[in-house]
């Protein structure tokens, strides 16, 4: 039960150190540039319509960075929790 309370709080303290390099725009770590492809995948996403591109391909590469951030996620705790 320690070892799960260890591993949320370096992934809650890497989290929030990736939320202030996101928007500093500068990525040091995994959980870093997973919340800055997080952040734009969403972006991408919810934005609204477009007539240049089509919405399809928007989506897909919305859809693409969340998947390629929850990656990145996943990595890392398995890190810490092997550690």
């Amino acid at each position: 039960m320690l070892q799960n309370k260890n591993t949320f709080k370096k992934i809650g303290q890497e989290f929030l150190m990736g939320i202030f390099g996101a928007l500093g725009t500068h990525v040091e770590t995994k959980i870093g540039l997973g919340v800055f492809l997080l952040i734009a995948g969403l972006g991408i996403l919810l934005s609204p319509k477009t007539q240049d591109i089509d919405y399809f391909s928007q989506c897909l590469v919305g859809i693409i960075l969340i998947v390629m951030a929850l990656i990145l996620f996943i990595w890392r705790i398995k890190q810490l929790k092997n550690k």
